[in-house]
């Protein structure tokens, strides 16, 4: 199964900075003397399971109260890299976001690394989530909550911070492409669709049911073909 992705433009970071998706059981441990890194059962479980990397560094601190505090960079780059989602929870995001796009329907699993260490993954839990990318085109963002009162995060380049599963039995051909100008009206138009937010949560068919009779993801792969790097 051909599977698009693309690191979605920044201000502050360009997309050059982005690793390709790599397969998750790459960071498995490697333990000599024992064959678990050989055992089917873990190598099932990380089938069509890609690591998703920082494309920067960046320290900081979050305080008790929630707030967040750093010595690297601006105040600015801090408040366009970083959105504070909920300070009584400690939810925030991180502003790099990547988009993956599927002709088939094929569902994608967020979540939290579980055979990676790093201060990062030591120190907070992704928001899980499933959404079919055959059938649905949003940029998939780094949500995370904050465990403990407080915590030091140290973002290394090239880090593992969350693993994504397509949940197919076909194989996954990873193709990148550039995510071109025309491409972000499109996508306006599609996120747009979801908003004003109502009282009762509503279930994903009604969002790829409004892409479906939209046109708009056919036109959007078509874009995408003719952006592939």
């Amino acid at each position: 199964m051909d599977i698009y992705w693309a690191a979605m433009p920044n201000e502050i970071i360009s997309p050059l900075k982005f690793d390709n998706p790599s397969p998750a059981i790459k960071y498995f441990p490697k333990p000599s003397g024992s064959n678990t890194n050989k055992c089917p059962a873990m190598i099932d479980y990380h089938k069509n399971t890609y690591a998703l990397t920082f494309p920067m560094s960046y320290n900081l601190t979050v305080a008790e109260d929630g707030d967040i505090l750093t010595g690297d960079y601006t105040p600015e780059i801090l408040h366009r890299l970083l959105t504070i989602r909920d300070k009584e929870h400690k939810l925030y995001s991180l502003n790099f976001n990547s988009l993956f796009v599927a002709e088939q329907s094929c569902e994608m699993e967020v979540f939290t690394p579980t055979t990676v260490k790093n201060s990062f993954i030591k120190n907070t839990f992704l928001v899980p989530g499933v959404y079919d990318i055959g059938q649905w085109i949003r940029p998939l963002e780094c949500a995370f909550f904050v465990d403990g009162e407080s915590a030091q995060l140290q973002i290394n380049e090239g880090d593992v911070w969350g693993y994504v599963r397509f949940r197919t039995n076909e194989t996954v051909n990873l193709n990148r492409f550039f995510f071109s100008p025309d491409m972000h009206p499109l996508l306006n138009s599609i996120s747009r669709s979801v908003w004003p937010a109502t009282k009762n949560v509503r279930k994903l068919e009604v969002f790829y049911h409004m892409l479906r009779r939209s046109g708009y993801k056919a036109n959007f792969i078509k874009k995408i073909k003719e952006n592939l790097v």
